[in-house]
Order: C-alpha cells, then sequence, then structure tokens
C-alpha cells in the first residue's frame, strides 16, 4: 500500500514565532476572542468552531477528532471544509463511524488532493493497532505515515513516549498541534467541560449541524426539565483525565518556555498550573 507522506502534522511549516497563536472551542465563552480578532495570529479552530462562528474568520488550522463531524466524505461536511478554506487536521478516528470503510478510504484517497488536509493519529501507540482491529486502524494504515500526536508532542519537545493519553477532547490535540509548530504564545478561549447537562451549551447555541427547528426546540425543553438538567452528558469528556492530560501538555509548554494564557474566565483551565488567566 502506497502512503502519501505530504499530508502530515511533520510536514506542516513551523510557525513565526512572533505571531501568537489562538485556541477557539466552542463554549460560550468564546465571545470574549472579540477583544483579540483584530490581532494578527493563527487561529485554530475545533469541533464545529469554523463552521459555527464564521465572524472569527480566517481561521488557519480546524482540527478534528470525533466520527460526528466534520467527515470529508459527507457532502454536507465536505461544503464546511471547503468554505472554511482553512488546514483541515483530520483525526483517524473520524472513520469509526463509517458504513463502509473502504467506500471512504476510496473517497478520502481523491480527496486528499483536493482538500488541504492534514491526517493525524491519537489512537494507535507504538503504530500498534487496536485489538481487535477498528476502523480507525484500517484508516491510519492508508493515510498516516506519522506517529501518533502524542509521541510527535514528546519527540519534539526531548520526551520519549506517548506525552499524554488518546484525548477525550480535541482541545487537547489542538494545544499539542500550537507546541508541535514551535508557538511561543497560546492563547486558549472557549474551551470548557460542562458537569452536568444543562450547562452543555455552546456560543451560538442556536446552531447545530445536526439539527432541524424542531431538534433544537427539543433541545432546549430538555433543559428544562429536572430529570436531565443536573446529569452529567453522555458525550461529556472523561474530566479527570482532561485535567490530567492537559496539565501534562502545559508542563511541556513551560519547559519549552512556551506562553500559555486562557481568556475566558470560566474556563476550568484557569486554574492549571502554567496557564496564565488574562481576561478583565
Amino acid at each position: 500500500m502506497l502512503k502519501s507522506t505530504m499530508n502530515q502534522i511533520s510536514n506542516l511549516k513551523k510557525l513565526n514565532y512572533l505571531s501568537p497563536v489562538f485556541i477557539m472551542g466552542s463554549a460560550p465563552s468564546l465571545r470574549f476572542f472579540k477583544r483579540y480578532q483584530h490581532l494578527n495570529g493563527i487561529r485554530i479552530g475545533v469541533g464545529d468552531v469554523p463552521w459555527r462562528a464564521k465572524e472569527f474568520y480566517p481561521y488557519n488550522y480546524w482540527v478534528t477528532a470525533n466520527a460526528s463531524y466534520p467527515l470529508p466524505w459527507n457532502k454536507k461536511h465536505l461544503k464546511h471544509l471547503l468554505n472554511s478554506k482553512a488546514q483541515i487536521v483530520l483525526s483517524s478516528a473520524s472513520a469509526n463511524s463509517a458504513h463502509d470503510i473502504n467506500e471512504v478510504i476510496s473517497k478520502m484517497h481523491s480527496l486528499k488532493l483536493q482538500l488541504p488536509i492534514t491526517f493525524y493519529d491519537q489512537r494507535h501507540f507504538r503504530s500498534k493497532s487496536c485489538s481487535p482491529k477498528n476502523l480507525c486502524c484500517y484508516f491510519a494504515d492508508h493515510f498516516v505515515t506519522d506517529p501518533s500526536i502524542q509521541e510527535i508532542l514528546s519527540d519534539s519537545t526531548g520526551g520519549t513516549g506517548p506525552a499524554y493519553s488518546e484525548g477525550d477532547s480535541v482541545a487537547l490535540h489542538a494545544l499539542a498541534l500550537a507546541i508541535i509548530l514551535q508557538a511561543k504564545e497560546i492563547y486558549i478561549v472557549g474551551v470548557e467541560i460542562p458537569q452536568i447537562y444543562k450547562h452543555y451549551t455552546h456560543y451560538k447555541d442556536y446552531k447545530n449541524p445536526f439539527e432541524n427547528p424542531i431538534d433544537f426546540f427539543k433541545r432546549k425543553v430538555k433543559r428544562t426539565l429536572p430529570r436531565y438538567q443536573y446529569r452529567t452528558p453522555a458525550y461529556s469528556h472523561d474530566q479527570i483525565q482532561f485535567f490530567k492530560d492537559f496539565q501534562k501538555i502545559v508542563n511541556i509548554a513551560t519547559k519549552t518556555n512556551i506562553k500559555i494564557y486562557s481568556i475566558s474566565p470560566t474556563s476550568p483551565i484557569n486554574y492549571m498550573t502554567g496557564v496564565n488567566r488574562l481576561y478583565v
């Protein structure tokens, strides 16, 4: 099997040290970026942010890490990706919801020549496949030649082994990417980990790439019902693991003289060692 070696993180150009990097999550506190949007810098949108917050264009990178959205082989999602004009940084884990992995692989071999796309892996440490082999393994077999992003981060800063776990939040991979690209100042906004369902809201919460008006209404009503309000969302990340992983990455940044700033007053990362709070 012939793999492309050009669509890899190792091929991305290192950043100009004078340019700050903004990592932008979809939490309501993303609105605080308005204070900084006049600044020149590298913008990394995570999850659905480049689609959700078009007023903050241009995005330089769109980092994804789930099997729901955006998926380049989905025509609707592909349109969103193309419209963003961002460099797409796509995880092999995105293939895990594929109905036909062979069809996905075939489409991606064509799309990798049309899209500004970079493939990365977050699951397969030391190039070991999942046991049993999962769809992400087949996808990685075709499109990823680099080690996992965790191993790239560790190697780029003189460490050994994966720098953090498989990662339950795309924000982890975005932060790792910024460090790998040798950013000197990283500003994080809109990255939060809600503990209960009623707090699981987004910037421009009325927008959702999967919803029609009826689904939106149901979601809003559900937040008001006692039986749902205080539940931990099924799609919420493992908070303990998130904090452990995030702190490990922040420690690497500190060790390499990279400054990390939070500009979201409600983000839990504000209380981590090495994160500088920068909000009014």
